[in-house]
């Protein structure tokens, strides 16, 4: 961050003492069409990598001692999975060089389409981008302002169903078996995990399920059918064990621990009923 105030404070006043007396061309100056072209295209190449998920390429173009970089491309592999098809559209830009450094400003417009449901969403902002030029060409310093690489808000979902009887629950006895029973979870944030678990509970059995996630739809995690069984119930025991009184099965709940907080509600349930 030291690094970034330094180079804004020699294209400031690079840019300052140009207008107030006239140096030699090489200190700071208002950008040229090809100045400010060659920035233009440096900051529309990083554009096309965020939105094609290029995340190795993306990270190159910065500099590497940009504070919270890697937490900025973590977030950008989260987004992927949030949202699809993302553009984003630069307007009004203005670009100011000094030696060797530079500022974009612009405004910005970003689309996608958020999944689960492919809903178009935009958002727009306006923001500076830093830029210093390395052996690597044109590099990002330091941002300010709002960014479009901030992922949007998806909220976690929960669904779950069964085809399963109550006449099968108590056909079990002691004895479980593996019941059609689907659980869904779709939370984007958790799009790099392998599974999550979910809470389920019947009567007095508690037990807890392990979702895998669906490779082909990124943030997706499920399952499609449980071992259950009457009880008695002994919790944690890898069967769902269901109480039944007066001939009917107690209803399953599920609740799954969202790891993002939509409207004060970080834990999602469903009840579902045996047919």
């Amino acid at each position: 961050m030291n690094k970034f105030i330094f180079i804004f404070f020699l294209l400031t006043n690079a840019v300052t003492f140009a207008e107030d007396t006239n140096p030699a061309p090489k200190a700071g100056k208002l950008a040229t069409e090809d100045d400010a072209q060659r920035i233009q295209n440096s900051i529309s190449e990083i554009f096309r990598l965020y939105e094609s998920g290029s995340l190795a390429m993306f990270q190159k173009k910065f500099d590497p001692s940009v504070v919270g970089l890697q937490k900025l491309v973590d977030a950008i592999a989260i987004e992927s999975a949030q949202c699809k098809q993302i553009r984003v559209n630069l307007l009004n830009t203005k670009v100011t060089v000094g030696t060797d450094v530079a500022v974009l400003q612009t405004a910005w417009e970003k689309r996608c389409l958020q999944m689960p449901n492919l809903t178009p969403q935009m958002q727009t902002g306006e923001g500076s981008f830093m830029l210093h030029k390395s052996a690597f060409g044109w590099q990002i310093a330091g941002l300010t302002g709002t960014m479009p690489f901030s992922t949007i808000n998806v909220p976690a979902t929960l669904t779950a169903s069964t085809t399963t009887t109550c006449t099968t629950i108590k056909s079990t006895s002691t004895v479980a078996i593996s019941v059609p029973f689907t659980i869904v979870v779709f939370d984007p944030t958790r799009a790099n995990q392998a599974s999550v678990q979910v809470q389920l509970a019947s009567g007095i059995d508690n037990e807890t399920w392990t979702l895998n996630a669906d490779r082909s739809a990124p943030g997706t995690f499920s399952v499609t059918t449980i071992l259950a069984n009457q009880g008695p119930a002994t919790s944690n025991s890898g069967s769902l064990q269901v109480l039944v009184t007066g001939g009917a099965c107690s209803n399953v709940r599920i609740n799954y621990n969202s790891s993002s907080v939509m409207n004060g509600i970080r834990t999602l349930t469903k009840t579902v009923n045996w047919l």
